[in-house]
């Protein structure tokens, strides 16, 4: 029973820790983020941080994580599904402030977007492929790495305007400024 009940208590404290740093990072940059600042704000001591991190990075990094993983259980990504796909991570994004801002956090928010969008990148080099047979494969991750910090940034101004376009809309925008679903065709692009 006391393990329940020290399990409960440790998962309360790091609890109380991420919203201590979440209330912080509202308001300042992640380098300005002491873990004097974390423990004063979730009033506990400085020793019971270093209990379960290292240092305000390494919780950054943890949380990141952590939610990387619990979005990526949320979504399924296939060919056939990837703007639905879309549609789930940027629904889960407008709805979830912790989400929101581990995405617009500054030093680190294009990692943690990219991230989220790996599981895209297989279907879209496969896509990429098909539109612009001719492409080296170096073109191509060059095309990619365009086209997700294209859409990092939209995503970013999509949540940091508070646009009324609705995750669909972004969704629908994200793949056709990429160039995603529309065949070579239709396109009229020759190499």
């Amino acid at each position: 029973m006391s393990g329940t009940i020290n399990n409960r208590r440790q998962q309360h404290t790091k609890q109380v820790i991420k919203e201590s740093f979440f209330a912080l990072l509202h308001e300042n940059d992640l380098s300005k983020i002491t873990i004097k600042a974390i423990a004063e704000q979730a009033d506990i001591n400085r020793g019971t941080f270093y209990n379960y991190y290292s240092n305000p990075n390494d919780l950054y990094e943890k949380i990141q994580q952590e939610y990387i993983q619990n979005v990526l259980e949320k979504i399924t990504v296939a060919p056939d599904y990837i703007e639905s796909a879309l549609v789930d991570l940027l629904t889960l994004l407008k709805e979830d402030p912790i989400l929101q801002a581990l995405a617009l956090e500054k030093q680190h928010s294009d990692d943690f977007i990219e991230q989220l969008l790996t599981d895209v990148k297989a279907i879209s080099l496969h896509r990429f492929a098909q539109n612009y047979p001719h492409a080296s494969t170096a073109e191509l991750e060059l095309y990619f790495a365009y086209a997700t910090f294209g859409a990092i940034g939209m995503i970013k101004k999509w949540l940091v305007t508070r646009s009324t376009l609705s995750p669909e809309e972004v969704a629908h925008q994200l793949l056709f400024s990429t160039n995603i679903q529309i065949p070579t065709k239709q396109k009229g692009l020759n190499h």
